[in-house]
């Protein structure tokens, strides 16, 4: 219960932090919304690869997680510059307005 409370505030701290300069990490694209739509099909193709013609076979999560990062950025990155920054330079103007 202590980490959740915590890891809150921890998170909190580190992305409202100026000297942390996170920032710079998105400088190259954001591919927060690419991975979180890709990165379960990804991992699914893995453990697929991984367990193919062997019943009982199981991933460890850890390896799971460790071989499906790099993919998973990967496309992330690619669904940001093919598609997500095209259509965010189509929206319109005054839908980013505040309603008064």
């Amino acid at each position: 219960p202590m980490m959740a409370i915590a890891g809150a505030y921890l998170l909190f701290y580190c992305a409202y932090t100026p000297q942390l300069r996170l920032r710079r990490l998105t400088t190259g694209g954001d591919p927060s919304y690419g991975m979180y739509l890709l990165s379960f099909p990804i991992q699914q193709m893995i453990v697929r690869m991984y367990t193919h013609g062997m019943p009982g076979r199981t991933m460890n999560p850890y390896l799971l997680f460790a071989v499906s990062l790099a993919p998973s950025l990967a496309a992330g990155y690619v669904s940001w510059w093919m598609v997500e920054r095209w259509f965010l330079a189509q929206q319109r103007p005054e839908a980013s307005q505040p309603i008064r």
